[in-house]
């Protein structure tokens, strides 16, 4: 059930403002995925090459960034459900915050090149398949949004895709993880600690959003 206060319009809308903001999302990835490629191609971290896309990536953070605001203006000025507005809230903010987590793997891949550490051939690997099924869950979770009001069984079907990606990223994540302990230089192995965290956290928030759209649509829709 649509709350009062709300036109189908204006959920689509929403709608359409998350899909933007994720779409942002999903375009760092892209970045991030080809510096994971040429590394490996290349078998070394680019200096110039990360630092141009970590500052891509940042004017993309803070395009979502800017839609989490261009919704906020929307939900404030619609007298809707207060329960309505604070699951697009939370929508909205995990968007970001898996922006956030990505601008920090970039920013400390950056931080490894210009220190001159060289990452493992099989690490980088892991790291790019964990990449690719983030960025799978991303293309699920944006369709899942996209097909709200259009055909809910659909959507639901999209939030399985999710759950299911971020359980194969929990097992990429336990495997990489052991390898990064055998790098030497424990800041090398900090940081790499730190890169493989941020990408399961993104996997996981990913799930939460999931779960979020999953009661939006089961409250209302």
């Amino acid at each position: 059930m649509i709350p009062r206060g709300i036109s189908q319009k204006d959920i689509e809308q929403l709608v359409s403002l998350a899909g933007e903001q994720l779409g942002y999302v999903m375009d760092e990835l892209y970045i991030l995925r080809e510096i994971l490629k040429e590394s490996i191609n290349k078998g070394k971290l680019n200096i110039e090459s990360i630092k141009q896309a970590y500052d891509k990536i940042i004017r993309l953070r803070d395009k979502a960034v800017g839609v989490k605001r261009a919704i906020y203006e929307f939900l404030a000025r619609t007298p809707i459900d207060v329960r309505f507005k604070e699951d697009w809230i939370r929508i909205t903010s995990r968007i970001i915050q898996i922006a956030d987590y990505i601008e920090g793997i970039s920013y400390r891949l950056q931080q490894i090149a210009c220190k001159g550490w060289s990452i493992d051939r099989e690490i980088l690997d892991y790291l790019l398949k964990i990449v690719n099924k983030v960025d799978d869950a991303c293309i699920a979770l944006k369709d899942a949004i996209r097909l709200l009001t259009r055909d809910v069984r659909e959507s639901l079907r999209k939030l399985d895709v999710v759950r299911e990606r971020e359980k194969e990223v929990d097992i990429l994540y336990r495997n990489v993880d052991m390898k990064v302990l055998e790098s030497s230089g424990t800041a090398l192995i900090f940081m790499l600690t730190t890169i493989t965290g941020m990408l399961e956290n993104t996997a996981d928030t990913l799930e939460d959003l999931s779960d979020d759209l999953l009661m939006l649509i089961t409250s209302y829709i």
